[in-house]
């Protein structure tokens, strides 16, 4: 496949600048042999082809456009000459198809946003080609159905998801003291810039990840082979599904990471994950928080509108707040953000043995402790052997290291004994 016309009607055209890249240019100066000059802007794509619209423009004018004095929309409302469609061919022996445009035929479906500028700022040469640094990356989240923008909720879900993906990986790799933040977002259908630590460790797996979800039928067998936390995977394509994106990360300009799955395939493939994966437990899930003392505090002082400071649970510091947060999150007991429930409103209510009987029954339906339920073969709590929690890990949370796993069996150990008498009470 080529994104440059097969034709001979615009020469021998050479890409310049590439001011905007996602599966290849898709806004883009190109130049021919006698110095002829065009801006090229994608469309849309089709089963066989891209389809552009090509503007011829003037040296002069190349340079306001650079600098944001002109509208990338001036260019092809306002030309220097002529305006085309052009329509590439993934079959390269299929001749490019060129339409000559007049002006009242440029209708908003096929022409750059009105307030479209190649912006500059403080932190970019331009809107579209920023200076590369060790560790930025670009997540691209763009939606199925050609031009149509991803909505603002897919956006969120998706950046979340791939987030603790990437946490999951660097996990794998015992990265753990670092995180992935972004850094800022620029013109695109959405791209957003991020400090992604170590990228090079990273970037392999994540590719491996992205092309496994892109071409195995049965996705398991080999995401399980590699180490992937199957649980971060299932999330990402959940919100995949659910906002109908195909998303692209790398290293700025190099887009080598695409998930870009069909949705049939991408339904079919999560439904083989799930029922393969039932015991199988993803480290966001596995709680490390051995007093439920503390948890239960946590929620008792979120039903006051306080805010959890380490003194106000009797902890040192911020990350072992983060924990017991967590540990109230995967009992249900607080909502994704933190905030408290009805549950939680409900739960503060009970006294001690009432709540320590809740909690063995939240913890059972719990994503991790249902897991350790099913691969014990056992129907409740009380039937555990708490001494089992670091092989289930070890085996079933394949993201975890040995010393990660032997450290978070401590948790499921302690909840386990806490909470196994209460379990019929």
């Amino acid at each position: 496949m080529s994104v440059l016309p097969n034709s001979p009607y615009f020469g021998n055209l050479e890409i310049s600048h590439i001011y905007e890249y996602y599966d290849g240019p898709r806004l883009f100066h190109a130049v021919n042999g006698a110095g002829n000059s065009y801006i090229v802007f994608w469309i849309d794509t089709d089963d066989v082809s891209d389809i552009w619209l090509y503007s011829s423009i003037r040296q002069e004018r190349l340079v306001l456009l650079n600098d944001s004095k002109i509208k990338l929309r001036d260019v092809y409302v306002y030309p220097d000459d002529l305006v085309f469609q052009v329509r590439t061919f993934f079959d390269l022996d299929r001749i490019t198809e060129i339409q000559a445009l007049s002006p009242n035929t440029l209708s908003d479906e096929i022409l750059p946003p009105g307030d479209f500028f190649i912006e500059k700022s403080e932190n970019l040469s331009d809107t579209f080609v920023v200076p590369s640094t060790e560790n930025v990356s670009e997540l691209y989240i763009r939606s199925m159905k050609g031009r149509k923008k991803p909505s603002l909720s897919a956006v969120a879900k998706v950046s979340d998801a791939f987030s603790l993906l990437y946490k999951s990986v660097m996990k794998q790799l015992d990265l753990n003291h670092k995180v992935i933040v972004p850094l800022d977002a620029r013109t695109g259908s959405f791209i957003l810039r991020l400090n992604s630590p170590n990228i090079k460790e990273c970037m392999p797996l994540v590719t491996d990840i992205f092309k496994i979800l892109n071409q195995e039928e049965n996705p398991f067998p080999a995401l399980q082979q590699i180490g992937a936390d199957i649980g971060a995977v299932e999330n990402l394509l959940e919100e995949v599904i659910d906002g109908k994106v195909k998303v692209q990360f790398s290293k700025e300009g190099v887009f080598e990471a695409e998930l870009n799955i069909a949705q049939e395939k991408a339904v079919s493939s999560l439904a083989l994950l799930k029922e393969q994966s039932s015991s199988i437990i993803s480290s966001s899930l596995v709680p490390q928080a051995n007093d439920l003392s503390k948890v239960f505090k946590v929620v008792e002082l979120k039903s006051k509108g306080e805010f959890i400071t380490p003194n106000s649970i009797d902890l040192t510091t911020d990350r072992q707040v983060a924990y017991y947060l967590h540990a109230a999150r995967s009992l249900g007991l607080l909502s994704k953000n933190n905030s408290i429930n009805s549950v939680g409103y409900q739960f503060v209510e009970l006294d001690e043995k009432q709540k320590m009987n809740i909690a063995a029954i939240r913890f059972e339906s719990s994503d991790c402790g249902w897991a350790w339920l099913k691969w014990s073969n056992k129907s409740t709590l009380a039937e555990l052997d708490p001494d089992s929690a670091t092989d289930f890990l070890i085996e079933q949370c394949p993201s975890l290291s040995k010393d990660t796993a032997e450290r978070r069996a401590k948790t499921l150990k302690k909840w386990q004994k806490d909470l196994a008498e209460f379990r019929f009470s």
